[in-house]
């Protein structure tokens, strides 16, 4: 399309650059992945964590099964993907992904997912991905300012918000997931000149986090004080 490249990798299953004028708005691996757990919330989550941790949850192995991709039009092209993640005591995920490329530089992603255990709570069912940190503005519609749950999510207006990616962080002294926002219709993360990426949902309501950490960072060090810097946008 006009003004952008993107770059599939065949290899890994997703893709590897997502370029505007010239910008790959990607961190190395930063394609989007989906994302099976949270760095544990210490009121609700601890008893959970034993079958995360029992599952493999955190370390999940990724291996892409089959890639495909067809032309459907002058200006799409589909990308077909199945993937396999491997994690403990024989725990075993597949995603099967469908991406359209348009010309107009949208991305279409249609997923499924199965598990070899569908009674495994699992933390979350998100696609995760790693931007470069200078896209450092958060924007959304959507439920908010503050992080809200789909169990404590009443009390917070639907609106749109604005805000860095860094107060996004919820101050927690032991660092845990957080900076959740419900019932999100779009969801933007910008450099201060406006240039980034959107997601949105066609059919249903989104949740969305935008923070300068990871789980498996945030999940490391026991004190907020700790937390090194900052080297990705998280957009999960």
């Amino acid at each position: 399309g006009s003004g952008f490249t993107v770059v599939f990798d065949k290899g890994t299953g997703t893709f590897s650059s997502l370029e505007k004028k010239g910008v790959n708005m990607l961190m190395k691996d930063g394609g989007p992945r989906l994302h099976l757990w949270r760095a544990p919330h210490r009121n609700d989550d601890m008893w959970a964590d034993r079958s995360w941790v029992t599952s493999g949850l955190r370390e999940l192995k990724w291996t892409t099964q089959s890639v495909s991709a067809e032309q459907k039009s002058p200006s799409s092209v589909t990308i077909i993907v199945k993937l396999l993640a491997e994690g403990k005591n024989n725990f075993t995920v597949i995603h099967d992904v469908v991406y359209t490329v348009s010309g107009d530089g949208s991305i279409k992603s249609e997923n499924i997912i199965n598990s070899s255990d569908p009674k495994q709570v699992v933390a979350r069912i998100g696609v995760r991905m790693f931007l470069d940190k200078k896209y450092d503005q958060a924007s959304y519609f959507g439920r908010g300012p503050l992080e809200n749950y789909a169990d404590r999510k009443r009390g917070f207006d639907v609106g749109i918000y604005k805000s860095t990616v860094k107060e996004q962080l919820t101050p927690y002294e032991k660092p845990m997931d957080c900076g959740n926002h419900e019932d999100v219709r779009w969801a933007k993360v910008t450099t201060t000149s406006g240039g980034g990426i959107m997601a949105q949902s066609e059919n249903t309501l989104l949740q969305v986090s935008m923070l300068p950490y990871s789980d498996e960072e945030l999940d490391k060090v026991e004190y907020r004080v700790d937390l090194p810097q900052s080297s990705a946008t998280v957009f999960c």
